[in-house]
């Protein structure tokens, strides 16, 4: 998103540390997780060696991402819209992997399980998808190729237009 002027730009700033912006995740993930849920487990960053890769502990800083399945293959693969209520570094990734459901192409958090064999790439399956501003106007953007192939492949429908996670 681009502001066309230096009062658009800081509206926009303050609404995303205030989190007064919902956005909403679209994400091809392994398993069957439940229809809808909510995860609130805290997120801390490792040291060492690990670089920017975080974990859920107890120690860490609270984070809530909340979830739909929208679609699914059998029990192996699922289709989810994510919300996240905070803005924690690489939140859903690590959310969805500590429930049992990494990201596909996600091998940072779920190794080689992360690369199922049959996908088109190994590539990471998370699309910044709807962005509800504060007026109600919500933008869309349209899902990667990759994406888009991989759900084709599996048989998977993306949402109907106009699809909204809070009237699912």
């Amino acid at each position: 998103m681009l502001a066309k002027t230096i009062e658009a730009a800081r509206s926009l700033t303050d609404a995303f540390q205030k989190h007064r912006l919902e956005k909403t995740y679209l994400a091809l993930v392994m398993g069957l997780p439940p229809e809808s849920g909510s995860i609130r487990d805290p997120i801390l960053k490792l040291g060492g060696k690990a670089g920017e890769k975080m974990q859920v502990h107890e120690d860490g800083q609270s984070a809530q991402t909340l979830y739909r399945r929208l679609d699914h293959a059998g029990r192996k693969m699922a289709l989810m819209a994510l919300r996240p209520l905070t803005g924690r570094t690489h939140q859903l990734r690590v959310h969805m992997a500590h429930i049992g459901h990494p990201i596909c192409g996600d091998g940072k958090y779920a190794g080689d399980d992360a690369h199922p064999g049959g996908l088109i790439a190994r590539r990471l399956h998370l699309h910044a998808w709807q962005l509800k501003l504060t007026d109600g106007k919500v933008i869309t953007a349209p899902p990667s190729p990759h994406l888009k192939a991989s759900l084709a492949d599996l048989g998977m429908d993306l949402p109907a237009a106009g699809w909204r996670f809070q009237d699912y």
